[in-house]
């Protein structure tokens, strides 16, 4: 729970830094909340009507309402995941085209819950390996871009030739060496087993495989 602090003397206007807020009412008082350790909405009550706007630091907000109630809270940054730091800018439509597929196909089976939950766990580590290494992102980039060339084919019609394309060994090394890469850079133990069992489990598995029957065994 949030702590209350009540300082006489002081009318108005807040003041603010990275570990506490601080609003003022026009009773003379200002009602402060400490930042630390605090997230989720924070109501505090005063005894008179706040005349200050709002108050913010770079992660938590104040802000008094006419009845004389105090509202704060954590600001929510949403998570850079790994795809979206490959993709160009302009590949936002096929990015969310990627997430449908997510949630609509990959999500309905054990083996692409299993993709899905593994990425999503490790995703902060590879995000920030890709956008430190250029050669990694490049590398990205380009897998990014052949899986939603699949993607984007699956979605239009599921009887597309680009379906019945298979994983070819060329592309599977890539894959492997894109793999490699990240367990070289990271010191992430539980992320380079994940990898080893994704290479072992899957990579070697969908090779000569065509893409319709890989989307269909994370459907499974």
């Amino acid at each position: 729970m949030e702590r209350k602090f009540i300082f006489e003397g002081l009318n108005g206007g807040f003041q603010l830094n990275d570990v506490a807020l601080a609003v003022g009412s026009d009773d003379g008082k200002v009602y402060a909340f400490s930042t630390l350790g605090g997230s989720g909405l924070t109501m505090l009550t005063t005894t008179g009507a706040i005349k200050s706007s709002i108050a913010f630091t770079s992660q938590y907000f104040a802000v008094g309402d006419d009845n004389g109630m105090v509202f704060g809270g954590k600001f929510i940054t949403p998570q850079p995941c790994a795809a979206s730091t490959a993709a160009d800018p302009t590949q936002t439509s096929e990015l969310d085209n990627m997430r449908a597929f997510r949630d609509r196909t990959m999500g309905q089976g054990k083996e692409g819950k299993w993709l899905i939950d593994t990425y999503y766990q490790y995703t902060s580590e590879v995000t920030g390996i890709i956008a430190m290494h250029s050669d990694i992102r490049q590398q990205a980039q380009t897998l990014l871009g052949e899986a939603l060339t699949v993607i984007t084919a699956y979605q239009k019609n599921n009887d597309t030739d680009e379906l019945n394309e298979q994983l070819t060994q060329e592309q599977a090394d890539q894959l492997y060496e894109f793999a490699e890469n990240i367990k070289a850079l990271t010191n992430d133990q539980s992320l380079k087993d994940a990898l080893t069992k994704w290479e072992q489990d899957d990579l070697n598995h969908w090779q000569g495989m065509t893409y319709r029957q890989i989307i269909q065994e994370m459907e499974r």
